[in-house]
């Protein structure tokens, strides 16, 4: 609404939706502490937005984005093609790697989890499929960051970069890092969204265009000596393969979002 008040009951309803959008699955305490309103008066917005498809409740207090806006990000079809091209893979890389295991694609100035694979260990990193992540911290956004259109790093890196952790990249470093990890073809993050976990994510370029990336993650001390090179190769290998998976499927996949050339 054109000149609306930011104090209007349709502001505070998007500002719920946003912080949701923009922070991943939260409790309404959480949504609460995010946007200054009352944890009563998220719970009567949620529910609407709940209604309307805007976002969902997975049945244990927490919201995450609904079927509405999903279907906005993944573009028509393509989440579910890509998770099932993606699926041998991932699960060959759990098995190969014992530790979680992501798909990821762009979506908008987040990364969009589309599919996550548990580790078979007690202690673990859990992530929930349709999870926003912003794209400045962690290895499964910083792969897709890297190689998005020189437009969105510059409004990543124009914007207020949040900060989850001391380890979370303040401007100069994230800008430093994004040329590293595309010279490199890979990025290995510790403890940059949540404390004491490390992930290492590479992008997926059939054809030379980002398609999604691929990362694993786990906690720290899983993650001593030159173990990180052999989950590189690991996951370089996965990368390609699913790549050339995606060329040979390109009759069926609606062309990637982002372009490296």
């Amino acid at each position: 609404m054109p000149g609306a008040p930011r104090s209007s009951s349709f502001a505070r309803g998007l500002n719920v939706l946003a912080a949701v959008v923009d922070g991943g699955p939260q409790r309404a305490d959480e949504v609460a502490a995010r946007t200054g309103l009352s944890t009563s008066s998220v719970y009567r917005f949620v529910r609407r937005l709940v209604d309307d498809g805007f976002l969902e409740a997975d049945g244990h207090g927490t919201y995450r984005v609904g079927p509405r806006l999903s279907r906005l990000q993944d573009g028509p079809g393509t989440g579910q093609t890509l998770r099932s091209l993606a699926l041998p893979f991932l699960r060959d890389l759990v098995s190969e790697t014992s530790e979680t295991v992501l798909l990821t694609v762009p979506a908008g100035l987040s990364a969009l989890v589309v599919e996550s694979l548990d580790s078979p260990h007690s202690m673990r990193l859990s992530f929930a499929p349709g999870t926003l992540r912003p794209l400045h911290a962690g290895a499964s956004a910083k792969a897709l960051l890297a190689f998005a259109p020189q437009d969105v790093i510059d409004r990543v890196l124009g914007g207020r970069l949040e900060r989850f952790t001391p380890g979370t990249p303040a401007k100069a470093t994230l800008r430093t890092q994004l040329a590293r990890i595309r010279e490199q073809g890979y990025v290995v993050s510790r403890g940059e969204v949540d404390p004491h976990a490390v992930a290492i994510g590479v992008p997926v370029l059939p054809r030379g265009r980002l398609a999604c990336a691929l990362s694993i993650a786990g906690p720290e001390h899983r993650f001593d000596g030159n173990r990180a090179h052999t989950e590189v190769r690991a996951l370089t290998a996965a990368a390609r393969a699913l790549a050339s998976r995606i060329e040979d499927s390109a009759r069926t996949l609606p062309a990637p979002p982002y372009s490296t050339t």
